[in-house]
């Protein structure tokens, strides 16, 4: 079973998510289950579960979202510690698109603003940016199950190129 989180586009707004994921480890009680929460960067360990302005990210605070997403991998940790139920987390950066081949991908409106001039990202300037795409996503969760054991898992997608966010 594939879980997706809310968080995995950034500015999300929701409400419920902790709780629906309980409801579904709670379903699974009982039953052997393979269980494959999808979290986004929000609640890596170490981040400011996205901040949205330059002053909160560079002090190095928390916010409410990444609180959330962290309670989140916290709640997987429990259930499968506490009722066997196979789990394991994937960390992943931001979703940008569902294939690059697609003609028109989530971030097209930004590389027509800066075709035309200028923009403005929130955040703070040497911020990374990671961003992945869907197709990509399945591949690797494809591999997730063909490797599958029964050991609950913190896994994290890496930013292997370091790539720093990009300057309007």
């Amino acid at each position: 079973m594939i879980y997706l989180s809310t968080y995995l586009t950034p500015h999300t707004v929701t409400f419920g998510d902790i709780g629906l994921l309980r409801s579904v480890f709670r379903a699974c009680m009982g039953r052997n289950v393979q269980l494959l929460f999808i979290a986004g960067p929000a609640g890596a360990e170490g981040t400011t579960g996205g901040c949205d302005d330059d002053a909160t990210a560079a002090s190095g605070a928390q916010t409410g979202k990444g609180i959330i997403a962290r309670a989140a991998n916290d709640l997987c940790r429990y259930y499968a510690s506490r009722d066997g139920i196979q789990a394991k987390v994937l960390r992943v950066p931001y979703l940008y698109t569902a294939s690059p081949a697609l003609t028109d991908p989530f971030l097209m409106p930004l590389f027509e603003a800066c075709s035309g001039g200028s923009v403005a990202l929130q955040g703070a300037a040497d911020a990374p940016f990671p961003l992945l795409c869907a197709e990509e996503l399945a591949v690797l969760v494809h591999r997730i199950f063909d490797s599958w054991d029964a050991n609950f898992e913190m896994l994290d997608v890496a930013d292997a190129f370091g790539h720093p966010r990009p300057m309007a």
